[in-house]
C-alpha cells in the first residue's frame, strides 16, 4: 500500500471546528418551505429563511429562483432600493452583491445561525454569523393590498 500523506478534509479557518464535522441540514427540500405574509415578523422570518435555504440549495437556477422571491415579497421601493445597490456594485466592478445578505454570496453555514428580532413595529433586525463575521440587516416591512412587503433593507456593516 503507498504510504503517502494524503489529504482527508479540509478545513477554512474561519469556520472553526464546525466546518465538516457533520452533514449541513435544514435546506435541501425548499418546496416544502411556505411565506407567511399575515404579519411583518412572520413574513420576515419566512422570506429568509427560504431565501437564504435558496442559496444553499445551490440550484443551477439560483439566480432566477432568487429574483423571483424578491419579486414576489419586495414592495416597489425595496426593490430600486435592491437594484440601485447593485448598480452601484457593478459600476465599482463587482457583480453578484445581494443587499438582503449584505454579501455577494451566502455560506451555508450561516443558516443555522439566522435571527430575526423585532426592533419596534414594523422594523426588524435580522442576523446571521459567515465565519468569524456577523451580518444585520435592518428590515421595515408595511401592509398593503392585504398582506406584508418587505419595504426597506438597510445593510449594517
Amino acid at each position: 500500500m503507498n504510504e503517502k500523506c494524503k489529504i482527508k478534509y479540509i478545513t477554512p479557518i474561519e469556520n472553526g471546528t464546525q466546518y465538516g464535522d457533520e452533514w449541513l441540514t435544514g435546506f435541501e427540500n425548499t418546496a416544502s418551505y411556505k411565506i407567511d405574509s399575515s404579519s411583518g415578523e412572520s413574513l420576515v422570518e419566512s422570506f429568509y429563511k427560504l431565501y437564504l435555504a435558496t442559496y444553499c440549495s445551490m440550484c443551477s437556477d439560483l439566480n432566477s429562483k432568487l429574483q423571483s422571491l424578491r419579486l414576489s415579497h419586495l414592495s416597489h421601493t425595496a426593490l430600486e432600493q435592491f437594484k440601485k445597490v447593485e448598480l452601484e456594485n457593478l459600476q465599482d466592478g463587482f457583480e453578484g452583491y445581494d443587499l438582503l445578505i449584505t454579501n455577494f454570496d451566502f455560506d451555508c453555514m450561516g443558516f443555522h445561525s439566522l435571527k430575526a428580532v423585532p426592533l419596534e413595529p414594523d422594523n426588524y433586525q435580522v442576523t446571521y454569523q459567515a465565519g468569524k463575521y456577523m451580518h444585520q440587516i435592518n428590515i421595515q416591512t408595511a401592509y398593503r393590498d392585504g398582506r406584508y412587503w418587505i419595504n426597506a433593507i438597510t445593510g449594517v456593516r
